[in-house]
């Protein structure tokens, strides 16, 4: 199962309690290939302050949606991780 997969089955917003749509899985996952892409994350099991500063650093706009990026990403490999235990 891929990052946006898991998002649109599996993950639900506490905001909205429900899955996420197709466009904003996809917003979510071009979101973090630029965070690798611009080597701020590297699949690392936790947010470091190091990493949120680079982030407010090189995403000024908007720099929150790419640390909830980040977190949901950590839970889609712990849910990975979970599943392949079983």
């Amino acid at each position: 199962m891929d990052f946006e997969t898991f998002l649109t089955t599996v993950f639900v917003s506490t905001t909205t309690k429900a899955h996420l749509s197709a466009r904003s899985a996809k917003q979510y996952n071009d979101r973090l290939n630029s965070l690798k892409e611009k080597q701020i994350y590297n699949n690392e099991n936790v947010i470091s302050s190091a990493i949120i500063t680079k982030i407010y650093s090189e995403y000024i706009g908007d720099p929150g949606h790419y640390v909830t990026t980040l977190r949901h990403y950590i839970e889609y490999k712990e849910y990975l991780n979970k599943i392949s235990q079983n």
